[in-house]
C-alpha cells in the first residue's frame, strides 16, 4: 500500500472510488444533487482541504479528504473489494494528523446510521460517538492527546 497526497488531477479517480463502495454508495447524479461535483472538490483542494489517495499494488483503492477550516474528515471511502487491508485506518490517521497539525484539538466526522461497517470501524479505531449531526448522521469526535501529536478517543 502507498498513500500520497491527491491532486486536482486525481479528482476523477476519487469519484470512481466514491461510486464503487459497499456502504453509503451514491451515483454521480446523487452526489451532484448533494453539491459534490468534480468542480466543488477541486475548489476544496484549492482552499482549506486536502485529500489522500491510497493505492494497492498500483491500483487506486481508497481516499480520505479533510477540511481544515471546519476540523472535519469530510470523506473516507474504500473501493469495493479492497476493504480490510488497513487503508482506511492509514488514511484516517493521515487526515487526523494533518488536522491536528493545523491546530485543532478536537476533530469530527459523520456517517450514516445505515452504515454498520463504518460505524464499527470508527469506534474500533478510537473515535467517540458524539450524538447526531444536523444532517441526521452519527457524529464522531477524536481529541488530540494533550502533550503529544497523537489522538485519543477519550475526552
Amino acid at each position: 500500500m502507498t498513500i500520497r497526497t491527491a491532486t486536482e488531477a486525481d479528482v476523477e479517480t476519487l469519484f470512481r472510488i466514491r461510486t464503487d463502495v459497499r456502504e453509503n454508495n451514491m451515483t454521480l447524479d446523487a452526489l451532484a444533487a448533494a453539491g459534490v461535483t468534480p468542480e466543488s472538490i477541486v475548489q476544496m483542494l484549492r482552499t482549506d482541504s486536502r485529500a489522500w489517495l491510497a493505492e494497492w499494488e498500483g491500483q487506486p483503492a481508497a481516499f480520505a479528504m479533510a477540511d481544515a477550516a471546519r476540523g472535519t474528515v469530510f470523506a473516507l471511502f474504500v473501493r469495493r473489494g479492497y476493504e480490510e487491508r488497513g487503508m482506511g485506518r492509514a488514511l484516517l490517521a493521515e487526515a487526523a494528523a494533518w488536522l491536528f497539525a493545523r491546530g485543532w484539538q478536537e476533530i469530527w466526522l459523520t456517517t450514516g446510521a445505515d452504515a454498520p461497517g463504518a460505524n464499527a470501524f470508527y469506534r474500533r479505531v478510537g473515535w467517540r460517538e458524539d450524538g447526531i449531526a444536523e444532517n441526521g448522521e452519527i457524529r464522531y469526535t477524536l481529541r488530540r492527546d494533550p502533550g503529544t501529536a497523537t489522538a485519543t478517543g477519550d475526552t
